[in-house]
């Protein structure tokens, strides 16, 4: 499996895969349906007025890519009870279908490309 140097920045939805700048999702909201893995969030519709231009950048970046591939970072929180999250580590970066935006991403897991170094 290749690697890849993810950087990312406090404050910051998305990250640094190499030369490419994806969004990071979290991977305890990720679970098994049927023979997928589907990660869906539970905070977009409601995060706070103060996060309205992270948002818009996250569902900026899907949009495009509703019904077609689009890649990104996986990571695991320190506490996923938590919110705003820190970043514990990344796993990894994977392709995946975006079948929605809003009100939530929806996304399925098709590929795992590279793991985190």
């Amino acid at each position: 499996m290749t690697t890849v140097k993810i950087r990312g920045s406090i404050g910051s939805w998305f990250a640094t895969a190499g030369d490419k700048s994806l969004p990071i999702m979290w991977a305890d909201q990720m679970t098994r349906k049927a023979e997928k893995f589907v990660l869906r969030t539970d905070w977009l519709e409601n995060s706070r007025e103060t996060n309205a231009t992270k948002r818009n950048q996250l569902i900026e970046y899907f949009e495009p890519h509703r019904g077609e591939v689009a890649e990104i970072i996986l990571a695991n929180a320190k506490n996923p009870d938590v919110r705003p999250r820190e970043i514990k580590d990344y796993v990894a970066v994977f392709e995946v279908d975006v079948i929605n935006v809003t009100p939530e991403i929806e996304l399925v897991i098709r590929e795992r490309i590279a793991d985190a170094r």
